[in-house]
């Protein structure tokens, strides 16, 4: 298990049975050089305070800090923290060199966020701890995968929307998946979506599915050009398309079981726009025939 050597700079705690470590402003950047030497990314940062022998990272509304005799008043707490994302692609090197100037800039914000804040009790700034959270490449590829899709809905463990680097969108659907759409008395469009929910092993397999077939949606999107213009002369032989996958979807059909196809669009600037994107099943990556 990595340690850091600045450890013993640091202040330790615990939070929900966790342990925890977090740096003073004098001693941060020792343990960000250490990090960045021994290959670790930093991916958040939380503000912690240490007041009279007790370290927490939840600050008390001050509006409730103080409830009157006799009265019972909710406590409510804030938390300062920032998340260091990684950018889609980015070279893990680049990772760990933008992550430690990142998380900088991160502690200089919460610092500022915080002594701006009306509703909590600010402490003094030597009381200010900072937690860092880390990982190193193997760390983030278990947690995280491969970097290659970022989801817009969901999580690693339930997928529902993501999308690459190209722009492709990624679409995850789930037995049993229901979906109504219309409008309200004052007419406002909404839409309500139902599905079975995954175990989190299945749901994390399907979500390490699509970033194999992103890994190789190069050679996916050769092929799947070259069979839809095999079958558009079928119809057409005359005329020219240009087909371009803009949609993957990835079916969960049971545990076990997952299907993927792709929607494509025809980008040949002399066509006219498809009235609906022509849908191909893939099987083991490759095309096979038209949906």
């Amino acid at each position: 298990m990595f340690t850091l050597s600045t450890k013993a700079h640091s202040v330790r705690y615990t939070i929900d049975n966790r342990p925890q470590t977090a740096w003073s402003t004098k001693h941060l950047a020792a343990a960000l050089s250490e990090l960045r030497q021994h290959g670790r990314a930093v991916i958040a940062v939380a503000v912690a305070w240490q007041h009279e022998g007790v370290v927490t990272e939840e600050f008390l509304a001050e509006k409730n800090a103080a409830p009157l005799a006799g009265e019972s008043v909710d406590q409510v707490y804030r938390l300062f923290q920032q998340e260091i994302p990684r950018n889609l692609a980015e070279d893990w090197a680049a990772f760990i060199q933008r992550s430690g100037s990142e998380t900088a800039k991160a502690v200089s914000q919460l610092i500022e966020e915080l002594a701006n804040a009306t509703d909590v009790i600010t402490p003094p700034e030597h009381e200010l701890l900072f937690r860092l959270s880390w990982c190193s490449e193997a760390e983030w590829q278990q947690y995280f995968g491969r970097n290659l899709l970022k989801l817009m809905e969901g999580s690693r463990t339930h997928p529902e929307v993501g999308q690459d680097i190209r722009g492709i969108t990624y679409l995850f659907k789930y037995p049993d998946q229901q979906r109504w759409q219309g409008q309200t008395q004052h007419r406002q469009a909404y839409v309500i979506e139902r599905h079975t929910t995954p175990a989190e092993t299945t749901g994390r397999r399907l979500f390490d599915l699509a970033e194999t077939v992103c890994g190789n949606m190069d050679q996916i999107q050769q092929d799947v050009s070259q069979f839809m213009i095999g079958e558009w002369r079928k119809k057409l032989p005359e005329e020219t398309i240009v087909p371009s996958i803009v949609h993957v979807v990835l079916q969960l059909n049971t545990a076990e079981e997952m299907s993927v196809s792709v929607s494509l669009d025809d980008v040949h600037p002399d066509n006219e726009p498809l009235y609906q994107y022509w849908e191909v099943k893939l099987e083991g990556l490759k095309p096979v025939r038209l949906i």
